[in-house]
């Protein structure tokens, strides 16, 4: 004798529940190479001030290094995807302002479509590759030590801006 499997009757509703929100894996990582980054500036800042063996060249590059990567590593680590936790509770907060402002007669204005990440991502590197392009001509240009002063950080922003273009790819 077979049994039949059990099947739910045709009136049942089956409630699918929304996944809990965890973390943005893409956020997450952001932040931890900006506080990688940070972390790696600050220490140079300290070796370039503290060593007593090298040259003072080695230092002042050292320390020009330290000085670029420092505010890369916190603007990264305070870089929100637009999966972030903290993102979509302030975009909550605002929506639920803007009901409690409108009354429910009103419509409240369409908001404008999100622009695409790639799309913005193509910009912003296009941007800093050619501000560090432009820095690291003007750099060989002055010539002498402005290379230091100059050149160095021009050419971390072009290959930050490239990887940002090549990234979004």
């Amino acid at each position: 004798m077979q049994q039949r499997p059990a099947t739910l009757p045709d009136t049942t509703v089956a409630r699918a529940t929304p996944p809990a929100p965890g973390p943005d894996r893409e956020t997450t990582t952001v932040n931890l190479i900006g506080g990688a980054l940070s972390l790696t500036g600050i220490i140079g800042a300290l070796v370039a001030f503290n060593s007593e063996f090298s040259s003072e060249w080695v230092n002042l590059s050292l320390l020009l290094v330290a000085i670029a990567l420092f505010p890369v590593g916190v603007a990264l680590m305070l870089y929100q995807g637009k999966n972030g936790r903290l993102r979509l509770r302030r975009q909550a907060r605002r929506k639920a302002r803007r009901a409690a402002r409108n009354p429910q007669g009103s419509e409240p204005k369409e908001e404008a479509p999100p622009v695409g990440r790639k799309s913005r991502l193509i910009k912003i590197g296009a941007v800093v590759f050619i501000a560090g392009a432009l820095l690291t001509a003007a750099a060989y240009l002055l010539g002498g030590y402005a290379i230091f002063f100059f050149g160095l950080p021009g050419i971390v922003l072009a290959l930050s801006g490239l990887i940002a273009v090549v990234a979004s790819l």
